[in-house]
């Protein structure tokens, strides 16, 4: 996924976010829905939320915080993406260690999430039809991202079904897993340090985002 050697920079990292800023239909429950469906509904009632009060919540990063948590945290599964970002990490580490690297990872990508919110600038998307995959559990739903003025970007989201409803569990951006990015350089990391350090160095970013100026 990294033969290209394309830095996964911060602007493409923010770009799977903003994938999901598309007018959609209203939302509905998970399990009713087919996974590109979800791609482009997920984020509906947030948006609605955004132009309803905008002013109020578009440049607050707490209330945008809470407003993902609410309405879009829900359909990621942060436990199965933590495991897979961690690979071999997390079967050693305790289970202890699992829940406080998720939720740290959880905040991180929340955090993201809500700084992108402020940077939408009439972005537009093409969902494509769900892709199969080896895995009847599991498919890829590719995206087109329009922005004016710039290249088109290729995202793409990886979900699985299970427990009755679809989940997302990856992001590709341009042939670069979300995942992988994230494992490549954390493995960097543990091999040097260990996972607390990890974990307290992912709490010192989440607290940078909260003492972020508006």
């Amino acid at each position: 996924m990294f033969g290209s050697g394309r830095k996964f920079t911060l602007t493409r990292a923010l770009v799977w976010l903003l994938v999901l800023l598309v007018p959609a239909e209203p939302p509905v429950h998970a399990a009713e829905q087919s996974p590109q469906l979800l791609v482009r509904s997920v984020t509906a009632s947030v948006l609605d939320t955004l132009r309803a009060r905008g002013g109020e919540i578009g440049k607050d990063q707490g209330k945008l915080v809470a407003l993902i948590e609410d309405q879009v945290v829900p359909y990621f599964d942060f436990r199965l993406m933590s495991v897979q970002v961690l690979g071999r990490y997390w079967r050693t580490a305790g289970e202890e260690q699992r829940e406080q690297f998720t939720s740290v990872f959880k905040q991180l990508l929340t955090n993201t999430y809500a700084a992108v919110f402020e940077r939408y600038e009439g972005q537009t998307v093409d969902v494509l039809g769900a892709q199969s995959t080896s895995n009847a559990n599991r498919v890829l739903v590719p995206t087109i991202v329009n922005s004016p003025g710039k290249p088109a970007i290729e995202v793409a989201y990886r979900l699985y079904y299970g427990n009755g409803k679809w989940q997302i569990y990856d992001v590709v951006v341009d042939g670069i897993s979300l995942l992988i990015n994230y494992r490549s350089e954390y493995a960097s990391a543990l091999s040097q340090n260990s996972l607390d350090n990890l974990i307290d160095k992912l709490k010192a970013k989440n607290a940078a985002f909260k003492r972020a100026p508006d």
